[in-house]
């Protein structure tokens, strides 16, 4: 398969917005919706030049050989994926042992119980940016990208408890992966799939909890999950209104019209909410999509309880 060699990728293949209804009507294998999605990331989503000097990033090209080997240490890779996996386990443990873990296994089965969340309709969970862990030594910023996937199983192992499943999978995008980022999350049962392919976008459908921190801005996140597909919850870096004033175009603006529009904030979750630079999903908010409209008066009570809380 073709990938365009130039880091920032952007042939303008679809700049208007796609028939959101369109992709909605499909499914996560659909060819022609992937085709859709694939152009419009083409046109709108820009990845950054890099950047580290000692830990570069895989090229479009490399990413997609690394990505379809299916044994991680077949080829070299950046760092010890022993070491890289140890350590990211020890960070993972820690987290798991803090309240933020314990709040968002509290509050996924408090959603479930309430029928809240739409637990048995979420067959995967895919991850936007969460970060490079794998950059070397013992930075605050690398213990918080490994909580954050820490924070990503949890999510998953408590869905697929609450609703009797063994597990459910887990993907992760991100164009600031290295090899050993890769090979650690394969071992944990994270797939990473290929940003300049917008893989990640394509298998976000109404089955998936989408998850993003802190890549909203750059990667244009909101506007391709919403423009694209309404997947079942969304949890991301929390936008501010007053934001609007900076985003000029159209199609971005209507995106969060959508987010107000079809999914309702889950409010009061203090590993949310909590901005300090040491907490995982510090600055991020849980929406749920809302259940659809009524097609006759029996259902009406139910909606309307349904999308109160």
């Amino acid at each position: 398969m073709a990938v365009n060699r130039n880091s920032w990728i952007n042939p303008r293949k679809l700049d208007p917005p796609p028939d959101r209804q369109f992709c909605l009507s499909r499914g996560a294998d659909d060819l022609t919706r992937r085709d859709i999605i694939q152009q419009r990331g083409n046109a709108i989503v820009q990845f950054p030049r890099q950047q580290s000097h000692d830990q570069i990033p895989l090229s479009p090209d490399q990413i997609l050989k690394w990505l379809e080997t299916g044994d991680p240490h077949r080829l070299p890779h950046a760092g010890t994926d022993d070491a890289a996996h140890e350590q990211f386990l020890r960070w993972g443990e820690v987290f798991s042992n803090e309240a933020e873990a314990q709040e968002l296994r509290d509050l996924f089965t408090r959603l479930h119980e309430d029928d809240k969340l739409p637990c048995r309709q979420i067959d995967k969970i895919v991850c936007f940016g969460l970060g490079s862990f794998a950059m070397g030594g013992y930075k605050t910023v690398h213990v918080r990208f490994a909580a954050r996937y820490a924070a990503a199983m949890i999510i998953g192992q408590m869905i697929a408890y609450l609703t009797g499943r063994d597990g459910i999978p887990i993907y992760a995008q991100d164009p600031n992966f290295n090899r050993t980022d890769i090979a650690v999350l394969r071992r944990v049962g994270i797939q990473a799939v290929n940003p300049y392919l917008h893989e990640g976008y394509v298998l976000a459908d109404r089955g998936a909890l989408v998850m993003s921190v802190d890549a909203a801005d750059r990667a244009r996140f909101e506007q391709m999950v919403l423009e694209c597909s309404a997947p079942a919850a969304i949890l991301m870096t929390d936008f501010r209104h007053d934001g609007l004033l900076h985003l000029v175009d159209g199609p971005r603006v209507t995106a969060y019209g959508i987010l107000a529009k079809e999914y309702t904030k889950v409010l009061n979750i203090q590993a949310l909410e909590d901005e300090d630079e040491m907490t995982p999903l510090g600055g991020a908010s849980l929406y749920i999509r809302k259940a659809p409209a009524p097609v006759d008066e029996l259902e009406t009570d139910w909606y309307d309880w349904y999308n109160r809380g």
